[in-house]
């Protein structure tokens, strides 16, 4: 068994990233032929000062790159950790053989989730047509799924027309730009509201936890709103949107904006799912479209098998054997 740490895991996609994009339209493919099982999430709530709980993501990839393979993400949310200077958010990945159910490796998980989330959503973005040299892609949000986003543009794209960033943490989205600046990318720090006034592609990975987006400033025009964090927009905004979604049942069962949508009314059957989306025509419509994952762990466990062979070839991670 490998223990593919942080370090490892972006060592792994620095070298090798393109295993990201193909590995993540594959497991789709996977998912709308119903070859693939993400298994429901089970949640495990803990009694805490701020609202904590650990959950559970079992699934099952079939050819994966190499092999077939399943796995679980064990995810733990404990919000009160950014009064402690602790991260929020703790993920590990552990992915076995089905021929023997030997485990194979175990990965710290953010760094490959930050990636195929990143990877979705541009997919996402293709289904509808829109093209990312049109015009700006604004990152409300600079931490670190803001630079997943950044390196999977650059990896898949070369770019953009443009990057507008703003964070409510001025240094951040400082030290975005100049990152992208040293890739040759046109970036800009702007303020939110210019962020949505401007972008063709608004990317939302703040650590909000309520709605705080006024309705009056979001578009109403056919732009994309790639709704990474979750809890951005307002519930009413969902009925006035085309929705797109991994799995509307995962999206229905949330606490997030579009699960309360769907709550107080919005109607499943007018949710697209992603994966029937890929490799078909492209969506025409004239609304705005949000895209709303909710995390499939298929799609980590997918790409962890693909990981785990680039580690193997080059001698990344440590070696265990955990029968002692």
């Amino acid at each position: 068994m490998r223990f593919i740490n942080r370090t490892d895991v972006t060592t792994i996609l620095a070298v090798a990233p393109e295993i990201v994009r193909p590995s993540v339209i594959d497991t789709y493919r996977f998912l709308d032929e119903k070859q693939a099982i993400s298994a429901e999430t089970t949640v495990v709530p803990i009694l805490n000062s701020a609202p904590s709980r650990f959950i559970s993501l079992p699934a099952f990839v079939p050819e994966s790159g190499g092999k077939r393979v399943a796995g679980t993400k064990w995810v733990s949310n404990f919000r009160g950790n950014v009064d402690r200077n602790e991260e929020p958010f703790q993920s590990l990945l552990l992915v076995s053989d089905t021929d023997s159910g030997i485990p194979l490796a175990c990965f710290e998980g953010i760094e490959l989730n930050l990636r195929r989330t990143a990877a979705s959503a541009y997919l996402a973005a293709e289904c509808f047509g829109f093209n990312l040299d049109d015009g700006p892609v604004g990152l409300i949000g600079a931490g670190a799924l803001a630079e997943a986003f950044c390196a999977e543009l650059i990896q898949t794209y070369g770019g953009a027309h443009s990057v507008l960033v703003t964070d409510i943490i001025e240094e951040r989205a400082d030290n975005l730009v100049k990152t992208l600046h040293e890739q040759g990318v046109k970036a800009a720090v702007e303020d939110s509201q210019t962020i949505l006034r401007e972008s063709n592609v608004i990317i939302l990975g703040t650590s909000a936890e309520e709605p705080w987006i006024d309705i009056e400033l979001l578009p109403t025009d056919h732009r994309l709103i790639l709704h990474i964090s979750a809890d951005d927009l307002p519930v009413e905004y969902f009925s006035q949107v085309l929705n797109v979604t991994d799995r509307i049942s995962d999206a229905a069962s949330q606490s997030a904006s579009l699960g309360k949508a769907i709550a107080q009314g919005l109607d499943p059957a007018d949710v697209l799912e992603l994966p029937a989306l890929i490799g078909r025509d492209k969506v025409s419509t004239s609304l705005p479209v949000v895209f709303s994952p909710f995390g499939l762990s298929v799609l980590d466990v997918a790409l962890g098998e693909r990981a785990l062979s680039v580690a193997q070839a080059r001698g990344i991670g440590i070696d265990w054997d955990h029968r002692g």
